[in-house]
Parts: C-alpha cells; sequence; structure tokens
C-alpha cells in the first residue's frame, strides 16, 4: 500500500515537471533572445563545473604534480637547522640551516599570539574543515567584483599552512587557480589528520617571518630577543601583521608601516573579543621596540669555532646512521649539540685578542710607515694577486692579462675592515689586496689540559673579513718547540743537569748550517731548564743533536703533532709548520703526565626525537693514551715553570698579574713573521699566535712572542681569574715533583760565568745563574735567597724599559 502511495506521488511529480519544463520552453520560444541567453549561460554554466569537476579530479589524482601521500602528510617534519650549545646546556652559539628554524610547542605559543593570528587570518578557524565559504563568497563579491583590495583573502589557516608545506608550482595555464585548488584538497586532508591545536603549532613552525628567519621561535628570539611564550601582545600583533608582507610590514624596513600594520592587527583583535578596548587604545599607543639579533654566520661570539665544528661535525656524522639507514644532515635534522665552549672565557678570549691587535696594529702601522712593504720577496704581490679569486675567475674566462690589470688598477669605492670599524674607501682591488695584507691576524685556543675540552676558540680578528681559521692554520712554531724536544730528550735517557754547549757552531753536515742565539750571548753551558728558561738556541741544538732527529720527530708525532716534520735539525727551533691545535694538544700531554688528550668541544649530540647518538659525557670512558713517562713529563713542567717564573713568559706574571700556577713557552719564528705563547694550569691550557695572514709578511725584531702573542694569554688568564664563576679552572696547584725528580733537576742553570755584557743581555744583571731543584733562580750574587719574586720582577721591568729604550716596545725571547 505505502509503496503504491509513493510509485503514484513520483509520477505526479515526474508529470508536473514535465508540465513545468513545457511551459517555460512554449515562453521561451515566444522570446528567441532570452531563450538564447538562458541555454548559452546554462550550458556555460555547466561547462564551468564540468570543468572544474574535471580540474579537481584531475589535481586530487595528481596529473599537475604528485599529490603527498597519506604517510607524507603523518609524517610531516620540517627541516630544522642543528643548534650549538653552549657548557651550560641552555645558550645558543650557533645554528647550521637551510631555513633558519627550530620548531616549537603548542604549549610554547602564549594565546595573545594564537588570538592575533586567527583574527587577522582566519576568524572563523575552529568552525570549518579547511574550506572557509563565507570567506570565499567575500572575495567572491567584495575583491572580485566590488574591487574592494582592503576585504582580505579567502585562504584558511590550513591553507596556508599547506601552501608552507608544499611549494606552488608553475603551470602553463591557470597556474594560480590549480595551485589554489591544490592547497584546498591539502588542507582538508591535514584537518582531518590532525586537531586544530596541531596545526596552529605546525602553521607557526613554518611561516616565513622574513629574509632566513623560519617559525615563531626564530622570529621571536631575532626581533626581540625572547622567547614565543613571553612575547607581549604588541609583540605577537607585530610579527603576525608581517605575515602579509614580510618585507613591506618589517619593522627593519619600515617601522610606520609595521606600526600602522600591529596596530590593525590589534583592531582586529579588539574587534573579535580578544582585547579590551582600553587595552586597544594603549597599546596601540606604544612604540615598537626591537632588540633585533642578526644572526650570521660571520657575526656574534664564536664565528671561528662555529664554522670549524660545521666541518667536523659534518664529518663526524658522516661515519653514523639513523635507523633507516639513511645519514644525517646537520641543515635540517634539527640535531642538538651541546659543546664544552664557556661564554665568558669565549667573551674573554675574544675581548683579549681585540685589545692586544688594536695596540698591536697601531704599532706595526707606526713601524710600515719607515718600511715600504712588510715582505721581502717581490714576487709575493703576484703571486698573491693570482691567488685571488677575482683573478681565478677572469683567467679562466679567457681574459688577457692586459685587461686583468686594469681590472685589477681600477678604483671603487668599498667598505673595508679597520681597528675601529668598517670604513669606505676608495680603493682598486690590487690596493685593496695591499691594504688587507698590512693586518696583523692572531688564533686563540684555550682547552681543559686533562678532558681536552676547549673553552674558547678564536681564529682570527674579524671574521667578516677575514675568514681563514689561524687555530688550524700551520705555521713556524719558534721556540714553542723547544719542550718537545727536551721531553724526547728526557725520554731517550739524556741527563736534564748534563750541561749542554752553547756555543755558536757551524754544521758541516746540514749544509754549513750556523744557527744564532736570539739575542746573541754564547759561550759556557747550560743545563736543560737553564737553556729552555733563557730559549738558548745553540744549546737547544746540541741536546737536538745528542737525543737524534730521528728521535725528536717520532716523539713530536707521539705527543699529537699531524704536521709533516722534516728530519731537520732546524725542527729543533722551530722551522716547522704546526697548528695552534696541535701544539695545545702536545703541551697538554706535557702538563698532564704524559697522557695524551683528545682535543675536543663536543659533550653529547641528541637527534630531533632526543636520542643521544654522539656521548662525551661519561669521562671515566676515555682514557687518554699514555704517551711518555710521568716522571719526565713532570720535569719538563717544572722547566717549564722556570720559563714563567724566570724566563721569557716573566711577564705574565708581573705584568698582566696572574697569579696561578704556571707552566709555559714563548716562541718566535725567523723575521718575527710568527709569535707565540702557551701557559697552562693544572685545569686550564691557553695559547695564542701572532702574525701576518701569510708567513712571507715579516714583523721585524721588535715583534716577539713575548711581546705580541704573551699579552693575550696574560690578558685573557687575568680575567679568568677574576671571575669567580670560573675559580675551578685556576685554583688547582701543580702536583709537587717526586724526591727523584727533585733530585735530577738538583743543578745550576749553567756552570759558566758571563762577562757583565753578557749576562745584562739575558736581563739578570747582578744575578748569579743558580737555582734550586725545580730550576727556578732563587739566589742573589753573594749566595743569599730571594725572599719573593719582587726582585726577579725588578729585573724583568728593567730590561723591559731598557728595550722599550731601543725600539717602541719589546722584551726578551
Amino acid at each position: 500500500m505505502a509503496e503504491s502511495y509513493l510509485n503514484k506521488s513520483i509520477q505526479t511529480f515526474l508529470t508536473s515537471f514535465r508540465n513545468l519544463v513545457s511551459k517555460i520552453d512554449s515562453f521561451l520560444k515566444t522570446k528567441p533572445k532570452l531563450n538564447f541567453v538562458l541555454k548559452s549561460g546554462m550550458s556555460v554554466l555547466i561547462t564551468c563545473l564540468l570543468g572544474l569537476f574535471l580540474l579537481i579530479f584531475t589535481a586530487r589524482i595528481g596529473v599537475f604534480g604528485g599529490m603527498p601521500s597519506d604517510e607524507e602528510l603523518a609524517e610531516i617534519n620540517n627541516p630544522e637547522g642543528t643548534e650549538l650549545f653552549a657548557d651550560d646546556g641552555t645558550t645558543i652559539i650557533g645554528r647550521y640551516y637551510i631555513e633558519n628554524r627550530t620548531n616549537t610547542t603548542f604549549d610554547s605559543l602564549p594565546e595573545n599570539l594564537i588570538h592575533a593570528l586567527i583574527a587577522t587570518e582566519d576568524i572563523r578557524y575552529y568552525e570549518h574543515n579547511g574550506i572557509d565559504w563565507k570567506s570565499w563568497m567575500r572575495v567572491l563579491f567584495k575583491t572580485i567584483l566590488l574591487k574592494e583590495s582592503a576585504s582580505g583573502g579567502g585562504s584558511t589557516i590550513s591553507q596556508q599552512l599547506a601552501k608552507n608545506l608544499f611549494k606552488r608550482r608553475t603551470y602553463w595555464r591557470g597556474t594560480t587557480l590549480i595551485n589554489k585548488i591544490r592547497e584546498i584538497i591539502i588542507a582538508q586532508r591535514l584537518e582531518k589528520m590532525y586537531s586544530k591545536e596541531k596545526l596552529l603549532t605546525m602553521y607557526f613552525n613554518t611561516v616565513s617571518f622574513g629574509g632566513n628567519v623560519f617559525g615563531i621561535d626564530v622570529a621571536a628570539k631575532q626581533y626581540f630577543s625572547t622567547t614565543p611564550i613571553h612575547l607581549k601582545p604588541e609583540e605577537s600583533a607585530t610579527l603576525v601583521g608581517m605575515l602579509k608582507a614580510t618585507t613591506k610590514y618589517n619593522p627593519l624596513n619600515n617601522m610606520d608601516l609595521a606600526k600602522k600594520r600591529r596596530n590593525t592587527v590589534l583592531s582586529k583583535m579588539e574587534r573579535y573579543g580578544y582585547l579590551t578596548k582600553n587595552s586597544l587604545d594603549s597599546l596601540s599607543k606604544l612604540d615598537i621596540k626591537l632588540h633585533y639579533v642578526n644572526e650570521t654566520h660571520t657575526e656574534g661570539i664564536a664565528t671561528y669555532f662555529r664554522e670549524f665544528a660545521r666541518i667536523d661535525l659534518e664529518n663526524q656524522l658522516s661515519k653514523l646512521k639513523k635507523s633507516d639507514g639513511s645519514e644525517y644532515n646537520i641543515y635540517t635534522d634539527g640535531l642538538r649539540v651541546y659543546t664544552s665552549i664557556n661564554l665568558s672565557m669565549q667573551k674573554y678570549a675574544e675581548e683579549a685578542v681585540s685589545e692586544q691587535m688594536k695596540e698591536l696594529q697601531d704599532l706595526y702601522t707606526q713601524q710600515m710607515r719607515w718600511i715600504k712593504l712588510p715582505w721581502k720577496d717581490t714576487a709575493f704581490l703576484n703571486k698573491a694577486v693570482m691567488n685571488t679569486e677575482r683573478y681565478k675567475y677572469l683567467a679562466k674566462a679567457g681574459m688577457s692579462s692586459h685587461y686583468i690589470d686594469s681590472v685589477f688598477n681600477a678604483p671603487r669605492e668599498m667598505v673595508v675592515y679597520s681597528t675601529t670599524g668598517e670604513k669606505k674607501m676608495t680603493l682598486s682591488p690590487k690596493d685593496s689586496l695591499i691594504y688587507y695584507l698590512q693586518f696583523l691576524s692572531a688564533g686563540f685556543l684555550a682547552a681543559e689540559p686533562q678532558t681536552g675540552f676547549i673553552k674558547a676558540w678564536v681564529g682570527g680578528i674579524d671574521n667578516k673579513f677575514f675568514q681563514y681559521d689561524h687555530v688550524k692554520a700551520q705555521r713556524h712554531v719558534g721556540s714553542t718547540m723547544k719542550p718537545i724536544v727536551y721531553a724526547a730528550a728526557l725520554e731517550k735517557g739524556l741527563n736534564p743537569c748534563d750541561y749542554y754547549d752553547n756555543t755558536q757552531k757551524t754544521y758541516p753536515q746540514f749544509d754549513n748550517w750556523s744557527p744564532k742565539n736570539f739575542e746573541g750571548g754564547y759561550g759556557g753551558q747550560y743545563s736543560m731548564a737553564g737553556a729552555l728558561a733563557k730559549s738558548l738556541n745553540c744549546a737547544t741544538v746540541d741536546i737536538m743533536l745528542k737525543t737524534g732527529i730521528d728521535t725528536v720527530v717520532d716523539f713530536a708525532k707521539k705527543l699529537g703533532i699531524t704536521s709533516n716534520i722534516p728530519y731537520e735539525p732546524s725542527v729543533s727551533l722551530g722551522a716547522v709548520d704546526i697548528s695552534l691545535f696541535d701544539m695545545i694538544r702536545a703541551y697538554s700531554t706535557l702538563v698532564n703526565h704524559g697522557n695524551r688528550p683528545v682535543i675536543k668541544y663536543i659533550v653529547k649530540v641528541v637527534d630531533s626525537d632526543g636520542n643521544v647518538i654522539i656521548d662525551n659525557t661519561d669521562l671515566s670512558l676515555k682514557v687518554n693514551d699514555q704517551v711518555m713517562n710521568p716522571e719526565n713529563a713532570d720535569m719538563i713542567r717544572s722547566m717549564m715553570q722556570g720559563v714563567i717564573n724566570q724566563g721569557t713568559g716573566g711577564s705574565v706574571k708581573w705584568k698582566y698579574q696572574v697569579k696561578e700556577d704556571l707552566a709555559g713557552k714563548t716562541g718566535t719564528s725567523q723575521d718575527c713573521s710568527d709569535g707565540w705563547f702557551i701557559a697552562s694550569n693544572p685545569g686550564l691550557i691557553a695559547g695564542a699566535w701572532v702574525g701576518g695572514e701569510f708567513p712571507e709578511i715579516h714583523l721585524n725584531g721588535n715583534f716577539t712572542g713575548a711581546f705580541t702573542a704573551l699579552p693575550i694569554v696574560g690578558k685573557f688568564l687575568n680575567k679568568v681569574e677574576k671571575d669567580k664563576s670560573l675559580e675551578k679552572y685556576v685554583i688547582e696547584k701543580f702536583a709537587p715533583l717526586s724526591e727523584e725528580s727533585r733530585a735530577k733537576l738538583n743543578c745550576a742553570f749553567t756552570n759558566y760565568v758571563a762577562d757583565t755584557t753578557q749576562v745584562d743581555s739575558l736581563g739578570l744583571d747582578s744575578l748569579k745563574v743558580e737555582g734550586n731543584e725545580h730550576g727556578i733562580l732563587d739566589k742573589n750574587s753573594d749566595g743569599t735567597e730571594i725572599k719573593d719574586t719582587s726582585k726577579t720582577k725588578k729585573f724583568f721591568d728593567k730590561l723591559f724599559e731598557r728595550k722599550k729604550k731601543k725600539a717602541d716596545k719589546s722584551e726578551t725571547e
């Protein structure tokens, strides 16, 4: 009965519908123009709908480029850079990235930020499933038909997220429409997979805030020096306001437009109930107060270290694999690298280098007034020109020598480095090369000698203009090689209290090589401690030859020297290129009872899932190599203490007021091209190198290691000692020598009584050169003991003043 009634109703409806269509058709026949318009319109509409349906269908199946699969959408992982942390575990000192981004969580997003975004971009965000049809109608009528550009767009937050995650493509026709359709489809799929909170978090982690700033975490830090959760309402409004046009509304580019846009966002927040009228009025009057932190690879703290770590990390991670077998990528995998760099020490190191190099550059510039160019080899400049990227590019392009010369001699305005800051100069490329070649550079490294953990790293004077890292650069080491020679001699069995010849000799077997002492003063014989304290070249060569050249070279490699060391006697005087990095490792071994540490900076590396993939936290598992007899190492360390207490490194004590136990050595290469100083206490070792950018740059006789490099270490250690938070690094004393070692060192520095002139040239005046069991000068000429170091200080004061009168400033080497 019911079925019969339903069939009858359907038949009645169809009959009525056919009658209606028949009447409309009869009417339209009487109105041919209207009939044509309506039928044409219907045809167009149907065609458009079919076309749109076809377009959506083809887009969904991937005809216009593969659509992301459900698996891809479920495993969305933004490219996240690697972060370097200081030894406090919280302070970021550097990032490596393709897109400068750090992902955050929903709990880290403040309400005012979320409200600002929703009020401005998608007020019905919590009501739709990825498409806001009301917004689309608004766009259709107001933006397209009424031409009201201020009416806003129709894209929802989900669609914008789809756009951020899957970049738009270019097509032959209909690029904008096709991309919009793809984004709508992806947005709807995202809405089905993720909660609204997760989508907001993903949006804030992917959106660009201008330049290479991606994500709210980096934006908050870079523009306002804060974290997202601590953003103020007006700061959140400023950042959200930038999203409409990150260049136009960037407060760095146009503060007025940025403030106007911020107030527009605040007004929308008030309109939709996220702000009160009073809050709007007060916040709108505030100026935008930026605390901009410009993050670049050549500016900020520890720039040279960051570049070293980048290269080293890539090398270390290349040996590891993820769980899926793929390789780690420091630019996209969101790794957390916890380093041993101490922020305070790094700051003190950079200050020490800056202070000393500015003073030194001024003195060097004054000296250069009397010297045409700081290199002897006339071909050096041509070699330097040919080594530039500009020259290589022009030569590769087949340009003639005449054309290349014209390019290098054509002046133009440029921004150049100076010790007082950047400045504009008009120079030709060749003149600019000459200008830069006259700047002195420096390298500095500090580490824990027992663990090898690096605490501070400075590779040059300004990474923006001088990228070459002098911590890893190999340069002549001068007299800093001598402790290694003496240590090899002890390992060979030579007696430290034997006396070694300080006579200048010519060695026919070595092409008539005739080494000289740095300041003359020949004759007599010296113990190892005496020869090391005075840095006597002739006595050192005698020790080298009695030890054996092969023995010294092989022993240097055992200490951690990785350079190619020639088997020549001049190696004993530092005529070998070694990096500051390697020298710190070797000296750490000498002051660490012969245990060679691994010089490192990684405490641990954690992946984006919290898994530790490199771990150096358990020091009990890291056994240092015992590469020399502990007793011999302690004796060398004691001799190096003599260098500090009465030798060439004395000014680190009396001039820079460093009070801690120190063992160290100065060094100067031929023509003062390289100045060195390395000093260590039981808890901290620090070394500095100073010289020209190339070995061909000569600094001449006044610029010894004690004058150029020692002040950097002295200034640094002085700052560290004054910092109570770093007390543990300077409070420890060296362990006393064993009775046997004390007996082996219980001899005078020399068995030679020099004439007044020669003794005076050594800076000792009335001191009779005798020493105690530690090789430390402690007797006056009448045999009475020196009660404190103040008298020694007076001798060095007198020496310093005397040499200061001879040249601007200098100290004995």
